[in-house]
């Protein structure tokens, strides 16, 4: 909204400045035909040099019209980057101190693996621990979802994979039995990055995935019931285990499945092997794979 009000100034000018170039321009076209011919020659310098005028400063003004207008434009993008980091760094030192101050204490079943030696955890083993809630800590883990939802629109894919690494790793996205303890319905992970990542038993149910970048991504058991991921690229991901999601699903939805490991950890390449001898038919881009995989075979 804002960039079309800001245009509309620079179209007046412009309709302005051609009006008068017209206006002039038929004014001395009258002049020089109704004069005598010794003083055409005058008369028409005279009009030419003011339209000069005209033109220049109406090129000066739509210039420093569009200067201060790329100006704002930067001004408001800069304003909304410090915002977005204010907001992301508030909702860490909010997160930080809720866990900490009122789920930490009562609610992480294994809170004393780290200081008792019969019951530290392997360092290999890269689950997150897990919450059993009071009824008393449900409220907060309202206030705690409200505030994850608010604050990641408009986030970078980078920040968006911080969050979602913080909360793993709290195990409050965590599934295994049952529902996690904090839900991310709804939540905008658009365009997140996780390449290259780990996730095991991840709960991703009903989210917002279209464009996230999943390359290389172990996703282990990840709940992706009707997530949205539309246009997101899998390539060389294992979803081995995954829920909620069929290949069909996966094949319709994302931009790329290549090198894949498929829920029922079959390769993507040899389900469409499957496919084909099956009888039913490939795309060009699917063939193109196919043919490539087996290549390399």
């Amino acid at each position: 909204m804002l960039s079309l009000v800001s245009r509309r100034p620079f179209k007046v000018l412009a309709i302005t400045l051609a009006a008068v170039i017209a206006v002039t321009s038929i004014v001395v076209a009258v002049v020089i035909y109704t004069t005598d011919s010794s003083e055409q020659a005058t008369i028409a310098g005279a009009f030419l040099a003011l339209l000069g005028v005209l033109i220049t400063q109406g090129v000066n003004t739509m210039i420093a019209w569009t200067t201060a207008r790329d100006n704002q434009e930067r001004s408001l993008a800069l304003e909304e980057q410090r915002f977005q980091a204010d907001t992301f760094k508030q909702y860490f030192e909010y997160v930080s101190r809720l866990i900490a101050d009122d789920l930490l204490d009562s609610g992480r079943l294994m809170a004393d693996e780290l200081t008792t030696p019969e019951r530290q955890r392997d360092p290999t083993d890269s689950t997150p621990p897990s919450f059993q809630l009071s009824p008393n800590q449900f409220p907060l883990l309202i206030v705690l979802r409200a505030r994850t939802l608010a604050v990641l629109p408009g986030q970078n894919p980078q920040r968006k994979a911080n969050v979602l690494e913080f909360l793993y790793e709290t195990g409050l996205i965590y599934k295994l039995d049952g529902a996690p303890a904090l839900s991310l319905a709804s939540a905008d992970l658009s365009g997140v990055d996780l390449s290259g990542s780990v996730w095991e038993n991840l709960d991703l149910s009903w989210t917002d995935l279209h464009g996230a970048t999943f390359t290389e991504t172990v996703l282990h058991g990840a709940d992706l019931s009707g997530a949205d991921l539309s246009g997101a690229d899998l390539t060389n991901a294992d979803l081995t285990g995954a829920i909620g999601i069929t290949n069909e699903t996966l094949e319709q939805e994302v931009a790329s499945l290549a090198g894949a490991t498929m829920p029922n950890g079959q390769k993507y390449e040899e389900w469409l092997k499957t496919k084909a001898a099956r009888g039913e038919s490939l795309n060009d881009d699917q063939k193109r794979l196919l043919q490539e995989y087996e290549d390399q075979l």
